[in-house]
């Protein structure tokens, strides 16, 4: 009775545990998918566990698969309904049907509008200069300088820092050279900020006393050793840019030299190739002389660093001759250089202090 009762137990816990873990395989049963002949079937597997062999109270458990198949999806054959046409809408006779042409919205469309003093900005001349310089670059006439032309510094109107033909013959003299012409005066102002740049009267002194130097004071427009040997100047400066029967020796107030230096002066100035075709313009006219210096300023000097963010003089001295008089320290001309520029800039701009540094220090 008791052997029996042990059984009955046995069984009822083996059939409770057997429901558990089928309830526990088919939770976690995932569907697959499997492609036959276009179509999409989709199965079942399930996973449980069947007890096989009870024997003496002793079970053994058998995994199987328990395949449940979903039924496959078959296409519709009925024929698809036609879309509903809209009826025609009954117009009255008072009503006339409405136009089907398309028309451009006027709103959508910017009418010109007429001009106005408020929008009315005159535009520049579309003239040509007979010198066929372009838009924006200095012509072949030299601007007058403002405030008359020639004359003594008495009627000159201040320019930059309130230089004036009269602080330029001071500036001049200062630095123990003669005193300039008023045609020097008047291309020096001209050019000053309208080719060099220049805006403030520290660097004007600094641009002043390099060409001093270079210029022997204003009175040197060309070499004096190509004035009385060319032959000697020919082998000295010739390249593959020259052409026939010229010779591109030092000119102007900076001693422009080489033919390539006239050809990027030339057309940074006009545009054009004209002081490759007559360097001697260079040094026979004023103004070109001052013009081709202030662009030599413009484009070799003032990118260096230190001339025109801290006035560093001796940083103008190493852009213009430094492989010569800045590279080991041992020439005394860059000393000369900044000697001059503190006279002049003790007349241009009396409360400055001139900064040597930039060469040898």
């Amino acid at each position: 009775m008791i052997q029996g009762i042990k059984k009955v137990f046995v069984l009822g816990c083996v059939y409770v545990s057997l429901i558990s873990v089928e309830n526990q395989y088919t939770a976690h049963a995932a569907p697959r998918y499997r492609e036959q002949g276009g179509q999409r079937d989709m199965e079942k597997f399930v996973n449980y566990y069947k007890p096989h062999n009870v024997n003496n109270g002793d079970v053994v458990y058998e995994k199987r698969q328990w395949i449940t198949p979903y039924p496959k999806w078959k296409p519709s054959t009925a024929a698809p309904e036609a879309p509903e046409q809209q009826k025609p809408t009954k117009t009255s006779a008072q009503e006339p049907p409405k136009d089907t042409k398309m028309y451009t919205r006027k709103s959508l469309v910017r009418k010109p509008q007429s001009p106005t003093t408020k929008y009315n900005i005159p535009r520049p001349s579309k003239t040509r200069t007979p010198s066929g310089g372009s838009g924006g670059r200095p012509t072949g006439t030299p601007k007058p300088p403002q405030g008359g032309g020639g004359g003594s510094g008495s009627g000159e109107s201040a320019g930059v820092g309130g230089i004036d033909c009269s602080k330029f013959s001071s500036a001049v003299t200062a630095a123990g050279y003669p005193q300039p012409s008023s045609d020097q005066c008047n291309s020096f102002l001209n050019g000053l900020t309208r080719v060099g740049g220049i805006t403030s009267s520290t660097e004007a002194a600094m641009f002043l006393s390099q060409i001093l130097w270079e210029s022997d004071g204003l009175r040197a427009k060309s070499e004096y050793l190509c004035q009385t040997s060319l032959e000697q100047c020919k082998s000295a400066y010739g390249s593959s840019s020259d052409l026939p029967g010229k010779v591109y020796f030092g000119r102007g107030y900076i001693q422009l030299t080489w033919a390539d230096n006239y050809i990027s002066a030339s057309q940074g100035l006009y545009g054009d190739d004209r002081l490759l075709k007559n360097p001697e313009s260079v040094s026979s006219n004023e103004q070109t002389a001052w013009d081709v210096s202030f662009w030599y300023w413009s484009s070799r000097v003032r990118p260096t660093p230190g001339v025109t963010d801290q006035f560093q003089f001796g940083s103008s001295t190493k852009a213009i001759n430094g492989a010569l008089e800045c590279s080991g320290g041992g020439s005394d001309k860059p000393r000369k250089r900044y000697e001059i520029y503190k006279k002049v800039l003790g007349v241009f701009n009396p409360s400055a202090t001139p900064n040597e540094s930039g060469c040898y220090n």
